[in-house]
């Protein structure tokens, strides 16, 4: 397969692949909101659980009043609900989710006291209206976070495809999206083919993060020396958290109609501290691969964009880091801390990703503003084109067979076959108009697809009858600056001691510098015809090879 064409190949199946994704996030985000509006603006309409699984395990954990009265206790085995056997969770939640309060339920339990087997009715009960703090924290955490990190992830993927980097943010958004957990009358109540895909990719997507931290940690802006050195060493951490991940994924789509399985496919990992260790570890070295490099950092862009990001994540994921510590430590859920301490917590959360598209969007982290200014502007201007062309030669075709076919105008029969011959001419002559205003589009907003080789072509054959320099070298400078969107273009000539500026454009000032002609770079020109140069990249052939203190002032200068 030719070389462009794989690029194209790859880009498509990046394309696909995030198709695809946007459409099982999307569609899961749709469930989730439409309930928890139900939930949280409409719940004394909704039915609340009258007893609460430790799923996918059949054992009851809790019971509400309305348990309690019909005979139901902790420690009971549910056999079977409305008189079939209980298969799984959409078993519980999907007639939950359509009920509406003073139904009933009829289930079957195995007492935990003497071990019989009996079947009772429960009266569903309605939910109680949430509090205004709750309703707040509802729509931030479950509505405006993960929509925002959607949003962010799919919009940067979609503008860098090929960048790895990109990709690398996209799974860090869709798994930060998740976080706040999944909504089990979301999971589990749609009895539909949809139901385990969509419940198996929130358990999955969200253990995702630390992988995604760490990996972001590592290669945001340029990748860690340390991974340089031993690129083995992250798959230490990174194997079995996708294995763990891969587990509660799998356990989790089948605890709707088959929880036995799901308990089964638990139990092989069963032990949930070590994961929860390893998954702060790789979220630590996220913070501890910025730090280092916030405080290595050479370029003063690359320092402030790192200490931005610093900053935002720390003060956002600091206060639930503390908090899963002390979970861990005193075996404590979030329900044994006051509301005060755990709202603001969650609502933090926020930050990271409004940090995270602070220094993307406003401070240029990866380029997408520049990308995004040429693709809107050449989708606009090509979709302006294609649609004036639309319009016109519908206007051209409709003319043409109104008039031939209209019985009483005054055309005649040769005079409706010219017009019907020039309509034919008329849709050529748009066509070819539309063709090279397009090609005009693609030379003004560079389109990649845009042949570099014509825009050589076309340099060439207007300079060819020019003979002053200093003409020549503003034509050549203007010419490329402003088909490759350059803002800045120097030409150096030799002139005894070295190469030096002969014409700049875009600079404030004409920059002083002299290249030598025997010197590293003079020498990477000869070897790969092009030099890019990046002075804080300790990896670059600026550094591989031998340079001179007045050679690197030059360059920088430059």
């Amino acid at each position: 397969m030719p070389k462009t064409d794989r690029r194209a190949f790859t880009g498509n199946r990046l394309a696909y692949i995030a198709l695809v994704l946007l459409a099982v996030a999307l569609t899961l985000r749709f469930r989730d909101i439409s309930d928890r509006y139900q939930l949280t603006f409409h719940a004394t309409e909704s039915v609340r659980d009258p007893f609460e699984l430790a799923e996918p395990n059949v054992e009851i954990i809790s019971v509400t009043r309305e348990a309690a009265a019909a005979g139901l206790g902790t420690g009971d085995v549910l056999v079977a609900i409305g008189g079939e056997a209980y298969r799984g969770a959409v078993d519980l939640h999907a007639p939950l989710r359509n009920a509406r309060p003073g139904d009933r339920m009829a289930v079957t339990v195995r007492s935990a006291a003497d071990g019989s087997t009996h079947e009772t009715s429960i009266e569903l009960q309605a939910l109680p209206s949430p509090p205004n703090r709750d309703i707040l924290f509802q729509v931030v955490l479950n509505l405006v976070l993960p929509l925002f990190c959607l949003a962010l992830g799919l919009w940067v993927a979609a503008v860098r495809i090929r960048d790895p980097l990109a990709w690398v943010l996209l799974l860090m958004m869709v798994s930060f999206a998740e976080q706040s957990g999944g909504y089990p009358r979301t999971n589990f109540g749609y009895d539909d083919w949809l139901q385990p895909l969509l419940a198996g990719y929130e358990r999955f997507s969200s253990n995702l993060w630390g992988v995604a931290m760490m990996l972001f940690g590592i290669y945001f802006p340029e990748r860690l020396n340390l991974d340089r050195r031993w690129p083995w060493a992250k798959w230490i951490l990174i194997v079995p958290l996708l294995l763990r991940a891969a587990q509660l994924g799998l356990a989790q789509a089948l605890t709707g109609h088959h929880a036995g399985s799901a308990l089964s496919i638990e139990k092989v990992l069963p032990s949930s501290t070590i994961p929860m260790i390893m998954q702060m570890t790789a979220v630590g070295l996220f913070f501890a691969g910025m730090g280092y490099k916030t405080g290595t950092a050479t370029n003063p862009d690359a320092r402030r964009r790192l200490f931005l990001l610093n900053a935002g994540a720390t003060v956002s994921l600091t206060p639930i880091f503390i908090l899963v510590i002390m979970n861990l430590v005193r075996g404590t859920t979030w329900l044994n801390y006051p509301v005060w301490l755990t709202y603001p917590t969650f609502m933090l959360l926020l930050l990271f990703p409004l940090t995270l598209a602070y220094v993307i969007v406003v401070h240029r982290a990866l380029d997408v503003g520049v990308v995004l200014r040429q693709s809107v502007q050449y989708l606009l201007a090509t979709s302006t084109v294609r649609v004036l062309q639309g319009i016109l030669m519908f206007i051209v075709i409709f003319a043409a067979a109104y008039f031939a076919a209209d019985a009483g105008s005054s055309f005649s029969r040769p005079q409706r076959i010219q017009i019907i011959a020039l309509s034919f001419v008329g849709v050529f002559v748009i066509r070819r108009l539309a063709d090279k205003l397009r090609e005009w589009v693609d030379r003004r907003f560079f389109r990649e697809a845009y042949n570099a080789d014509q825009i050589l072509s076309d340099l060439a054959e207007k300079v060819r009858t020019i003979v002053e320099t200093s003409t020549l070298m503003e034509t050549v400078a203007k010419r490329i600056s402003e088909s490759l969107h350059v803002s800045r273009v120097v030409l150096l000539l030799p002139n005894g001691r070295g190469f030096e500026p002969a014409y700049a454009l875009g600079y404030a000032e004409p920059p002083r510098a002299v290249i030598p002609e025997t010197s590293a770079t003079t020498e990477q020109l000869l070897r790969e015809k092009h030099a890019q140069v990046y002075l804080e990249d300790r990896t670059s052939w600026v550094y591989e090879q031998k340079i001179s203190d007045d050679e690197r002032k030059a360059l920088e200068v430059l």
